[in-house]
């Protein structure tokens, strides 16, 4: 009876209003815990309320607890439903979660800001199964006595919600810190391209998109001759980005990052911006195959609002490049086969943003 009515109040505190902080017991968090996984929920757009979500790529989500003992606490996890490290993750998997929790713990140090940083992978095979590996801040100015473990310990054994409000506001100075070149990766360098990389350039495009040829909205733009920068770490070139300026806006055509994951995307689409605004852009845009799942949902998180969806546009590409259909690879999400473009912008281009490709 006691687990039924623990239930019962759960199941309000999933569809409650997203407005109000509440404190489980722990018999409530016992059932929220077991009632489905609660990563594979928020992969799946299927989360509670007051959900913040700080970093996402194609294989890793960063959100914030939604149950912290301090600001800032994030749990990083692996997209794909798995449960332990040693078995279930590869190593290339292993390696790009870790550089994720190293940026985020960044991230999570320079928005607290913490005097040292906890990281712990917690869970078990009854409940909270899918991997996570907890990031937890230690405040400065924390007595001794409530560090290490104590700063990740709940004192009254109930598990207080955040407050929405805070929340919000946490969650985005971490995705403001996580936009910063320096985070993850101090030696970044943004510079137009010269003239002699034209060639490496045609090269990066043809292994990349398949082609140098990028239909947009029926214009066929030879990417290999359109502006361009290039980012650099150390003597090594990591990204490149090629963008389109006419009547006051600006188009980004390809945009393309080495390493997932450092901010080599980030750092390349601020340059984008500042290059457009010197020009006098008022507005940035870029067009995305309805398949490419990942671009969608980062751009409107990014501030970037659909303008228009291209019914039959990739037919008309492949009309002009038919080569247009093997430029993207299908993303591992269920969805229709590429039909439309749908097209994205933004007016005042935005001082930072991230992309990856």
């Amino acid at each position: 009876m006691a687990l039924a009515h623990a239930r019962a109040r759960v199941l309000r505190l999933i569809v409650g209003r997203p407005d109000q902080a509440r404190a489980l017991t722990p018999e409530e968090y016992d059932a929220l815990a077991r009632s489905e996984c609660f990563v594979c929920a928020i992969v799946a757009g299927r989360h509670r309320p007051n959900t913040q979500v700080v970093y996402e790529d194609e294989d890793v989500i960063v959100f914030l607890n939604h149950f912290p003992t301090q600001d800032s606490y994030s749990l990083v996890c692996p997209k794909r439903h798995a449960e332990r490290f040693e078995q279930d993750l590869s190593r290339s998997e292993w390696l790009h979660l870790q550089e994720v929790v190293q940026r985020v713990a960044a991230a999570v140090a320079e928005a607290t800001p913490a005097i040292r940083m906890y990281l712990a992978s917690l869970g078990s095979p009854e409940r909270n199964a899918h991997l996570h590996v907890h990031v937890c801040p230690c405040p400065a100015g924390t007595p001794f006595e409530r560090q290490q473990f104590e700063a990740m310990r709940r004192r009254d054994g109930l598990h207080h919600e955040a407050d929405p409000d805070r929340q919000r506001e946490v969650a985005q100075r971490i995705r403001a810190a996580l936009e910063q070149p320096s985070i993850g990766d101090a030696h970044l360098l943004m510079r137009p391209i010269v003239e002699a990389e034209r060639e490496w350039l045609a090269e990066k495009l043809q292994e990349r998109w398949g082609s140098t040829s990028i239909v947009s909205r029926g214009v066929l733009h030879d990417a290999a001759a359109l502006p361009a920068l290039v980012c650099v770490r150390g003597t090594e070139r990591v990204g490149m980005a090629t963008f389109a300026l006419a009547d006051r806006a600006c188009e980004l055509v390809t945009l393309d990052a080495f390493e997932r994951g450092r901010g080599v995307g980030s750092a390349l689409l601020a340059a984008v911006v500042a290059a457009a605004r010197g020009d006098g852009a008022s507005r940035l845009w870029l067009i995305t195959t309805n398949d490419n799942l990942d671009a969608l949902r980062f751009y409107q998180r990014r501030g970037f609002r659909l303008g228009a969806v291209n019914r039959g546009a990739v037919d008309a590409a492949r009309r002009l490049k038919p080569r247009s259909a093997s430029a993207w690879t299908l993303r591992r999400q269920s969805w229709p086969a590429k039909t439309s473009t749908w097209t994205f912008s933004r007016r005042s281009p935005p001082a930072t943003a991230m992309a990856t490709r």
